[in-house]
């Protein structure tokens, strides 16, 4: 289920990005450098409406900052995305948290699923697919450090993207 966004950018040279994780990033098991991959779900396109990265293009970056939640300290977690690549092109990127869209792909047992035990499920057995939705406490907040302006922040738990989690992206560098 993707949500229609509708992207303005703060200055032209910013471009929102909406990507997908592909796998874990979490507060609790990633650290500083880990090596990080998501991908474009829907093209961006400059102000004039040229697709500058085209949907499925693959990011890649690295985790900055991270923070383990302890009773008094939220999880906080941020990356920065470096490049974009996607068959006939590439692009720098120096692309930061903007939104929380999803926490990633819930897998539910089809008994424990509403949806599968409907009446009109005809039985179904095995396994459905929901988007886990952004918890209450967690946000996108303003952070002090030289690489990054923005991160995850939980105040209850640890920041946890499972594998499917979406996230608007924006893009600082100058194209």
């Amino acid at each position: 289920m993707l949500l229609a966004q509708v992207a303005i950018s703060k200055s032209p040279a910013e471009l929102k990005i909406l990507a997908e994780t592909k796998k874990i990033i979490a507060s609790n098991c990633s650290h500083p450098g880990d090596r990080i991959e998501l991908v474009v779900l829907e093209d961006c396109r400059s102000k004039d409406g040229v697709v500058v990265i085209p949907s499925k293009a693959k990011l890649t970056g690295r985790v900055v900052l991270v923070t383990k939640h302890r009773k008094t300290e939220a999880g906080v977690l941020s990356f920065l995305l470096e490049r974009g690549d996607w068959p006939g092109g590439t692009r720098s990127l120096h692309a930061t948290l903007d939104q929380l869209v999803t926490m990633g792909v819930q897998r539910i047992a089809a008994a424990e699923s509403p949806i599968m035990r409907g009446e009109n499920s005809g039985g179904a057995t095995g396994t459905s697919e929901e988007m886990e939705p952004v918890p209450k406490d967690c946000s996108v907040e303003s952070v002090k450090d030289s690489e990054v302006s923005t991160a995850a922040v939980c105040q209850k738990h640890n920041v946890f993207f499972s594998a499917g989690a979406q996230v608007m992206l924006l893009d600082h560098s100058k194209p």
